[in-house]
């Protein structure tokens, strides 16, 4: 067809290298031939309808002569196949073969018909790969051929050799990243075998250390019975008071051991958030008067709904580090009424926390670089447990702190599901008799030879008769004389049986039964199932003996 265009548009088409006269449009979507003389009236000899392939660029078109020799080649064809391909024959020289079909033929069909016609070929490009392409192809005019490819892929026979550089490239990135993965692996292995090697140590450290701190406990609260003058009275309160912090240290370790063991199961209900605070208000103000301190607690008329005694335990690990590390001012616990839940905030003008060390302050065995106040700083366990206790009670937990000037800790503790008045039970006080265990006969068995000297006093001097024992041979040989049993205060671990295990064998074979309170000092998480699932009362080294007492009182009463 024809057209008319302004002599600017010449500029915009590249001549063709072999045909005078004719033309490339830029974008290789036209061809024409200009007449002579006559380079305003160009004829566009055909028309390219499919935009660029966005993967090679441009379509391959080719002019060529019934008998298959290229005549003219836009400049993507040049550029895929070479300039080698200009008055070569794609027949002769096998560079274009059809697929279920012959070359011949179908520039014969373009020829005769001057329609379009396609087909399926394999072209040989200048690096002697080959590739199929869709073929159209539509005679001229001038008696020529125009074909039109558009690429499909790569032939099957040269698909290894064109894909080896991008498989070879691959391989290379897979073994990168094989590489990544073993080194990630063993840097995990090794941090796992070291959490493995800590918690073992952990365990056999807190279990050996545990049995003369146990037997130290009882020997120091005998002591304190046996003394008249108030100088001595005051050493040994000293001492206990020493034993009671080493004491709260076990505990920490056993709280996480509960956590890390999903033993703790919260037992949800509303409470008046009072019942929480003003306890634990009186406890802080006798601390922090004992140091020095201003303490304040402003409580709120509100139920929460949460675990009392776990809510109870975050706090009093909060107000516990906040009197650590404040040496002047003061502690304030308060309390603001939110939409959804109540914010509770611990304060402090204590030394503060820099920022860069305020998520590691959350970790286990984590201690503030400057010294806490006082002769022990504890273990760095509190505010890893506050974390645990947070996440196992749904509680908002954030800290603010800046160095020098204090910390401020936020719990958002939800509300309760409806409110209601506070139904305050009065606590009455446990009642004891100056030998709550008079008249009573009870086992100590335990393979250390302090814990069952130290228990036994405690025992005896709550007026129980006692029954000594190092193991289950020697408990066998002394129980058929030894009268009616009451109770039984049994180790867990007696080296190479299991205290209650043991105990249960000895009472079955002579149709016997009393109350048995285990006590362990192993607190792993496999021995706290353990002593989960058997149903019995347990408690851990070291033991308070006034919680001894009571708990033993307890199981007697009942």
């Amino acid at each position: 067809r024809r057209a008319r265009l302004p002599a600017a548009m010449v500029s915009r088409w590249s001549p063709s290298r072999s045909i005078p006269n004719a033309y490339w449009s830029t974008s290789n979507s036209f061809r024409l031939v200009v007449p002579q003389g006559a380079c305003h009236d160009p004829i566009v000899i055909t028309q390219s309808e499919t935009a660029p392939t966005e993967q090679f660029g441009r379509d391959i078109i080719l002019v060529v002569t019934e008998d298959g020799v290229v005549r003219d080649a836009n400049a993507a064809s040049l550029e895929k196949l070479g300039d080698s391909i200009l008055g070569t024959s794609l027949i002769e020289t096998e560079r274009m073969k059809a697929l279920g079909g012959d070359v011949r033929e179908l520039l014969r069909k373009c020829s005769e018909t001057q329609t379009a016609s396609s087909g399926i070929v394999v072209l040989t490009d200048k690096s002697d790969r080959q590739w199929a392409w869709a073929c159209e192809g539509v005679g001229l005019i001038s008696g020529e051929i125009m074909l039109r490819h558009r690429i499909i892929g790569i032939a099957e026979s040269q698909r290894n050799e064109v894909l080896g550089d991008k498989v070879e490239e691959l391989v290379d990135e897979v073994e990168e990243l094989a590489d990544e993965i073993e080194r990630r692996s063993r840097a995990e292995a090794e941090a796992l075998n070291l959490a493995e090697a800590k918690s073992r140590f952990l365990a056999a450290a807190s279990h050996d250390l545990r049995q003369p701190l146990h037997a130290m406990t009882l020997f120091t609260r005998a002591l304190g019975r046996r003394v008249e003058s108030q100088e001595k009275k005051d050493l040994v309160e000293q001492m206990d008071i020493a034993l009671a912090s080493l004491r709260r240290m076990f505990d920490a370790l056993l709280d996480v051991s509960k956590l890390d063991g999903g033993l703790i199961n919260p037992v949800v209900s509303d409470m008046p958030l009072s019942d929480v605070l003003e306890p634990i208000g009186v406890d802080l103000k006798v601390r922090a008067n004992e140091r020095g301190l201003k303490a304040r607690v402003r409580p709120l008329d509100v139920q929460i709904r949460t675990d009392r005694a776990l809510f109870e335990t975050m706090l009093r690990n909060l107000i516990n580090n906040a009197i650590k590390f404040t040496r002047k001012g003061g502690i304030l616990v308060g309390a603001r009424h939110r939409e959804d839940h109540v914010q509770i905030e611990v304060v402090d003008t204590g030394i503060g926390i820099t920022e860069d060390r305020q998520d590691a302050v959350f970790d286990e065995f984590e201690r503030g670089r400057s010294a806490a106040r006082g002769q022990n700083d504890g273990l760095g366990l509190g505010l890893s447990i506050v974390t645990r206790l947070a996440t196992l009670l749904d509680i908002g937990l954030e800290l603010r702190s800046r160095p020098d000037h204090g910390t401020r800790i936020i719990l958002r503790v939800p509300l309760a599901r409806r409110v209601r008045e506070s139904m305050r039970t009065p606590r009455s006080p446990l009642k004891t008799t100056t030998q709550p265990f008079a008249g009573r006969t009870i086992i100590v068995l335990d393979d250390e030879p302090l814990v069952v000297a130290g228990m036994a006093h405690e025992l005896m001097d709550q007026g129980a008769r006692v029954i000594k024992a190092h193991s289950a041979a020697e408990l066998e040989s002394q129980i058929d004389d030894a009268g009616s049993i009451d109770a039984a205060v049994v180790d867990y671990n007696l080296g190479d049986e299991l205290g209650p295990h043991a105990v249960d064998m000895i009472c079955a074979s002579r149709d016997l039964s009393f109350p048995v309170l285990i006590v362990t000092g192993s607190t792993n998480t496999d021995t706290l199932q353990y002593l989960h699932g058997t149903g019995k009362q347990w408690v851990t080294k070291p033991v308070d003996p006034d919680l001894l007492v009571a708990v033993l009182h307890g199981m007697l009463r009942k």
